[in-house]
């Protein structure tokens, strides 16, 4: 039987094998599309909520800082315990939004934001300097000076490094 032949004779059950095939097929491709929209969503959600608790975070350990006694604490009226008590949360709550964040950004972006979570890493260890300095200046004033002028310089560093954070989101969401 030549192929002419079998298209005449068979020409009705080859178009339903074929539409059958093109059926299963289409169904298959939008299953698998299907998935790769909702996995993509799901995607982006997540890397939002995560930009958004950096953010929330951030904005928490800024306010901290700002509030932190710390005349009380650079005249030892605060015990490092209870300093901790006060410092720590915020840190870690920083430090766990930053470490999210790893998942959805590349390493040069990803450095971008971690030098914001490095800036206030080293106010914390600049306050912890201070605080157990042995060569006491002679001065509680001048330790507090040192230490709000080293915490704005940092901040504004922040501030520098969230417009590049901010021009990074803008031209990912646009």
């Amino acid at each position: 039987m030549k192929i002419d032949e079998l298209l005449t004779t068979y020409w009705s059950q080859i178009i339903l094998l074929l539409s059958f095939v093109g059926y299963f097929g289409k169904r298959l491709f939008d299953t698998k599309s299907k998935k790769r929209e909702i996995n993509h969503t799901l995607f982006q959600e997540h890397k939002i909520k995560s930009i958004n608790d950096f953010y929330n975070f951030y904005a928490i350990n800024k306010q901290m800082w700002y509030e932190l006694p710390i005349y009380n604490v650079m005249k030892h009226q605060i015990t490092p315990n209870e300093l901790d008590k006060l410092i720590s949360p915020s840190l870690n709550d920083l430090r766990k939004s930053v470490n999210k964040l790893q998942i959805y950004f590349d390493k040069n972006d990803f450095n971008t934001i971690k030098s914001v979570q490095d800036n206030i890493n080293s106010i914390n260890q600049k306050l912890t300097e201070i605080y157990f300095d042995i060569e006491k200046t002679p001065s509680v004033t001048v330790d507090v000076n040192e230490f709000q002028y080293f915490r704005d310089g940092k901040l504004d560093d922040n501030n520098k490094v969230f417009e590049k954070i901010n021009k990074l989101l803008k031209k990912t969401y646009k």
